[in-house]
């Protein structure tokens, strides 16, 4: 199986309330990620597409730069435990 690769482009952390008014953290890394290369008689996709994604913490993120080329390892729940750089930068200067 192909290493899907993912650009990373953003992050966001903080706190929200619950409905029974807790307050609880969270860590969320925005980034594209190539669309499904499924084809069907009615379904097509080409380039990419934009995910939030959970994280486990803000650590995920922090050796990334946005624009970075990296790999996300995720948890059986979906979460991002872990991303790692590949080394290599798009820009995303307009």
């Amino acid at each position: 199986m192909d290493e899907k690769i993912y650009i990373y482009v953003g992050c966001a952390e903080g706190q929200f309330e619950t409905e029974n008014h807790e307050k609880r953290a969270y860590a969320n890394m925005y980034v594209l990620s190539p669309v499904s290369t499924y084809v069907s008689d009615d379904y097509r996709a080409k380039g990419f597409k934009a995910e939030k994604l959970k994280c486990l913490n803000a650590a995920v993120w922090q050796d990334l730069t946005p624009g970075e080329l990296c790999t996300l390892y995720f948890d059986d729940k979906k979460t991002v435990m872990l991303a790692t750089s590949k080394g290599q930068m798009i820009s995303l200067e307009p």
